[in-house]
């Protein structure tokens, strides 16, 4: 009997060691998916910041490109401005020709773009008459 009680012995010895040896393995299972958890959440993060500061960039971007189209459209409206109020008596027939078209395409795009209104330039009425004898305002 002593033979068989060193068998029963070994085998729950055994036994145990196999419990131990799966409860390792478990907690090994667990430390190893809290580190890719881990792993897994830090990379996220990263991608979280850098999808955030893309974000900043292209705000800053279209806000850049917004006050760059207003600046170019104050231009082209100080411009248009100064085409329109410039006095034809003191240029040659070529100048004076191209003045008029350049005008006239100002005029018309002002009408366009306010719908064919006849205010323009910030409620002045249309400008009337010949160019050729100067500027009537009504």
């Amino acid at each position: 009997m002593k033979k068989r009680g060193g068998v029963d012995a070994y085998k729950e010895e055994l036994c145990a060691i196999i419990k131990i040896k799966k409860a390792l393995v478990a907690e090994h299972k667990e430390e190893k998916a809290a580190r890719w958890s881990e792993l897994k959440s830090m990379e996220d993060e990263k991608w979280r910041s850098k999808l955030a500061a893309e974000e900043r960039k292209v705000n800053a971007e279209e806000r850049r490109l917004a006050l760059e189209d207003e600046r170019f459209a104050k231009e082209k409206k100080a411009e248009e401005r100064a085409i329109i109020f410039m006095d034809p008596n003191t240029m040659d027939a070529k100048a004076r020709r191209y003045w008029e078209l350049t005008r006239e395409e100002v005029i018309n795009q002002m009408e366009v773009s306010r719908g064919g209104g006849d205010a323009f330039l910030g409620g002045c009425d249309y400008l009337l008459g010949d160019s050729t004898k100067g500027f009537e305002f009504v």
